[in-house]
């Protein structure tokens, strides 16, 4: 497991996070690292990759350097000043509630790392980053995630909540449950490789957060329990042929 403590002091991250080996705040970056490795290593050559919602880079940050990858990175503002030192390939700005600027079947990995909870229609987006993605090509996805009750529960919120003005778009809009989430892979085709939670407990700054041991008995909980998991990591194939769902 990756040990963050380096490339994070340069980052506006909180002390606490940056004060421990193997913040549980940066597992979601690690775990897209792990699957960016291994379709690199499945595809033999460098891949496209696709940050959609790069906002500060930290993604292309915190990874180490991947052999011939061509990085692109999405988002509203690409004008950030940790954006330009990430080492982006190609920045585009553009609205994710509308469409990306991305040719069909481009790309041969796409991340969306608590993204989609910031969109009202976070399907659409999702079939934009289909659309760009070569047949047979991964989507790595990353959001929160919540019991069902409780997720039905904290959207009928936001709802209100944007309806009087208490919520703006860009905060949190849209509440995820596994079900939800592997429902909606299955509306767009989608097969799912991996699907787990990221962790069950999280004290950001605790020593705990120094060991492996203490990482991997959340991460393994997480993996039984995904809708008590924090987060949940999703690993996405498109169809090798036909990608119409």
């Amino acid at each position: 497991m990756a040990d963050f403590r380096k490339p994070m002091q340069s980052l506006p991250l909180r002390e606490g996070a940056k004060r421990t080996r193997y913040p549980f705040r940066l597992l979601r970056y690690w775990w897209v690292y792990q699957g960016i490795l291994d379709e690199t290593h499945r595809l033999g050559r460098g891949p496209t990759i696709v940050d959609v919602g790069s906002e500060i880079g930290l993604l292309r940050s915190l990874a180490p350097q991947v052999s011939g990858a061509h990085w692109i990175g999405l988002d509203r503002n690409v004008g950030n000043q940790h954006v330009a030192v990430a080492g982006y390939d190609e920045l585009h700005e553009c609205n994710l509630e509308q469409s990306i600027p991305l040719a069909d079947d481009s790309a041969d990995i796409i991340v969306c790392s608590h993204i989609l909870e910031h969109l009202r229609n976070p399907e659409n987006a999702l079939g934009e980053a289909i659309r760009a993605l070569k047949p047979g090509g991964v989507l790595l996805v990353g959001s929160p995630v919540l019991w069902r009750p409780v997720a039905a529960y904290y959207q009928r919120r936001y709802n209100r909540e944007l309806q009087t003005g208490k919520r703006q778009l860009g905060q949190h809009v849209t509440a995820f449950h596994p079900k939800m989430w592997k429902r909606l892979a299955a509306r767009l085709g989608l097969e799912v490789e991996i699907f787990a939670g990221s962790h069950i407990l999280r004290w950001t700054g605790s020593r705990l957060e120094n060991h492996q041991a203490w990482v991997r008995l959340n991460q393994f909980l997480a993996a039984i329990f995904p809708a008590f998991g924090n987060e949940v990591c999703i690993q996405l194939r498109t169809p090798s042929g036909d990608k119409t769902p």
